[in-house]
């Protein structure tokens, strides 16, 4: 069973015991505004509640992390079977944040809040091996709008190399404009201007001038992308 986020699955974890939010705080050491905090996604708990979460009700630690559960559950009052779990997820896995913005692939976006509202698990080999970029520089976002259909499409989620804040070569960056956040295929050409284009053909690309490519914000470059089928 997988469950979306990790404040869904902290309220299973306090349904199957039978207790209200007060009582479930007070087990915690947290206030019960703490507890609505993380269960509506307003706040992301942090790693010492979540592994006194773990010990306290003896819960999977990779289910609760990631949403999937492990091929053998830890028995309950094991403490040693739930570091394992943890320890074992830690290795295995890449937690990325996942804020609460949206890119615009069509007419802009305001960015109204960079709170993490949960992480996604990724192979520790794949993002080391094939992506080649650093966990701390990964974020995930959703794309809004049609503008880079085919290659993506509205409500996809991208995740973004967060160390590319300058264009370097004809690749899909997100970009910061007006208030905005926006994701376009950008283009450097010999003189230092920029061609800004959308992979939709009825949008128009557009150019930055040599003196103005400073200007352009570059928030990171786009190096995967996911969606429902």
């Amino acid at each position: 069973m997988v469950i979306e986020n990790i404040g869904n699955r902290i309220r299973t974890v306090r349904e199957s015991q039978k207790l209200s939010q007060e009582a479930f705080a007070g087990r915690m050491n947290v206030t019960p505004a703490t507890i609505n905090r993380y269960e509506k996604g307003h706040r992301v708990p942090d790693a010492d509640f979540l592994n006194r979460l773990v010990i306290q009700f003896s819960c999977d630690a990779k289910w609760l992390l990631t949403g999937v559960e492990s091929d053998t559950l830890p028995v309950a009052g094991d403490h040693s079977a739930n570091y394992a779990a943890k320890d074992d997820v830690e290795k295995d896995y890449v937690l990325v944040p996942r804020y609460d913005v949206r890119a615009s692939a069509g007419g802009g976006a305001l960015v109204h809040s960079e709170q993490i509202v949960d992480y996604l698990a990724f192979r520790n080999e794949w993002v080391t091996h094939s992506l080649g970029v650093p966990k701390e520089y990964l974020a995930l976002i959703s794309v809004q709008g049609d503008s880079m259909e085919p290659t993506l499409s509205n409500n996809d989620l991208i995740l973004i190399d967060r160390r590319e804040t300058s264009v370097n070569d004809n690749s899909i960056y997100v970009l910061s404009f007006d208030g905005s956040l926006l994701v376009k295929r950008i283009q450097r050409k010999l003189d230092g201007s920029l061609v800004v284009k959308s992979d939709n053909q009825i949008y128009e690309p557009e150019m930055v001038t040599s003196d103005k490519a400073g200007t352009l914000i570059i928030v990171g470059r786009v190096v995967w992308c996911g969606r429902r089928m």
